[in-house]
């Protein structure tokens, strides 16, 4: 077998911090002092340590190891450094919060590790049974940081809820991944894995194989009609975990679904576009519907993220290298958008409460007028209104949708967009044209917020303005599929 180190140090490093930012805080916790800043600070150097790593295989020719069961090519750094900079800004995010609600931090920092593990090793997977471990690990941290919040009662509703749909979603891609094995006699991601003697044994099972683990993929997409657990598990989550679950979570579900659409299941059905259509369709209308009728802010993102799916699956259904290349994109433009609208959604919370509804935010650009200035750039930009990388993210998959044929959808896509601009105003018409409905206390931005705040809205400017530069790591990674 393959030891390749290089391959794995990335990991190693995250699995290591994960298990020393457990440990360090003991001798202080024992000594009933509380706990300090030695767990984040190793979690953060472990993500920072980690980034470098995977940097150094960018450009490289692609590498493979422990028996072809995990591949460093171009889609796998790609992911993998969009993973561990997910993972430093929901940290950072998460360090205020921590403290102002009196969270254990250390445990945290271990299952936040531990999450982006998971989904770094899922985007480097080319075998089966790797690919499933590494999602039960990123799912294992996620089930336990969606309770985080045990005294709360949503929180440990958000928890449950997610567990045991998740469970059952987890089931049906394994069973749809043991039919493709049984159909094909081969575990291996690759067009050019062996096949049963003779091919494939069944097509029947080929083809109920792909089906199931479509619909598990579905689950962790929050694909229509897939989607019903969205809005409740956001809403309970602590603000920092529903930033993750919407970001990293979904990043790597696409990952895996661009490596599974493109190597590991070739033979798929004939009809399988139409059916995506369907599916693209549904999506990004039941999400942007759902949307509008929302008074309660973390739902509305839900929903929004659920339309957002929708967009992403015009991608998949083009099918395209240059499609490929568009749903890469977005996926980082999607991610900044978030990141930005989930940090400061964060800042204005209080302890013991949160702000939940839209008009909590009412007066926002009288008394914090630089937030709200930030909240709306990234709402505009979640909306798809220039100069924004939301605009630019939309107008390339939409663009690659025609190209493709698919015009009807794209159109579809676009009207859509219009839609979701109603919801995404009416937050910003509140934070700058209502009077606020109760005074709230002044507060000071904390530095760790502020940097990824100042990151966020510096990038979805930038690269909505220059998308040049990420398009063409973009494109360097969606050759490898």
């Amino acid at each position: 077998m393959d030891w390749t180190l290089s391959l794995i140090a990335p990991p190693l490093i995250l699995a290591i911090a994960a298990m020393l930012a457990m440990l360090v805080e003991l001798p202080r916790r024992r000594a009933g002092r509380g706990e300090g800043w030695l767990a984040e600070g190793v979690a953060g150097l472990g993500l920072v340590a980690a980034l470098v790593m995977v940097l150094g295989h960018w450009g490289e020719p692609t590498t493979t190891g422990f028996g072809g069961r995990l591949m460093q090519d171009g889609l796998a750094t790609y992911f993998q450094l969009l993973f561990l900079g997910i993972g430093l800004g929901v940290l950072l995010l998460a360090l205020p919060y921590l403290r102002r609600e009196g969270l254990p931090r250390a445990e945290f920092s271990a299952l936040l590790l531990f999450a982006v593990l998971g989904m770094m090793l899922m985007a480097a997977a080319t075998e089966l049974v790797t690919f499933f471990l590494a999602l039960e690990l990123l799912s294992m941290a996620l089930y336990v940081l969606a309770g985080y919040q045990r005294r709360e009662a949503r929180s440990v509703e958000a928890a449950l809820k997610y567990f045991l749909l998740g469970a059952f979603a987890s089931a049906v891609l394994l069973m749809g991944m043991a039919l493709h094995w049984g159909a094909t006699g081969s575990l291996q991601l690759s067009p050019a894995a062996p096949l049963s003697p003779g091919g494939l044994l069944s097509p029947g099972l080929a083809t109920a194989g792909f089906w199931l683990v479509l619909v598990g993929f579905a689950f962790k997409v929050s694909v229509v009609p897939f989607h019903f657990w969205t809005a409740d598990v956001y809403e309970g989550s602590p603000v920092p975990v529903t930033a993750l679950m919407a970001t990293g979570t979904k990043a790597a579900a696409f990952a895996a679904l661009l490596r599974l659409m493109g190597t590991g299941f070739a033979p798929v059905p004939a009809d399988w576009a139409p059916v995506l259509w369907w599916l693209a369709v549904l999506t990004m209308s039941v999400g942007n519907l759902m949307a509008i009728v929302q008074s309660n802010l973390k739902r509305m993102l839900a929903f929004s993220s659920v339309a957002h799916a929708g967009y992403l699956l015009v991608g998949i259904v083009a099918g395209t290298a240059g499609a490929d290349r568009a749903v890469l994109f977005y996926l980082v433009a999607y991610t900044l958008m978030n990141l930005g609208a989930f940090g400061v959604l964060e800042l204005v919370s209080r302890k013991g409460e949160e702000y939940q509804s839209i008009y909590d935010f009412a007066g926002l650009a009288r008394r914090q007028p630089a937030l709200a200035v930030l909240m709306s750039i990234f709402l505009f930009a979640l909306a798809g209104i220039p100069p924004t990388v939301g605009f630019t993210g939309k107008l390339f998959l939409f663009a690659e949708a025609v190209k493709a044929g698919y015009v009807g959808l794209a159109v579809i896509a676009v009207l859509n967009s219009l839609v979701s601009v109603y919801y995404y105003l009416r937050v910003i018409y509140l934070m700058t044209m209502k009077e606020e409905w109760e005074p709230t206390p002044s507060f000071t931005v904390p530095s760790p917020v502020a940097l990824v705040l100042a990151a966020a809205v510096l990038l979805v400017l930038w690269l909505g303005m220059l998308p040049g530069s990420l398009l063409a790591v973009a494109d360097y990674a969606a050759s490898a599929l």
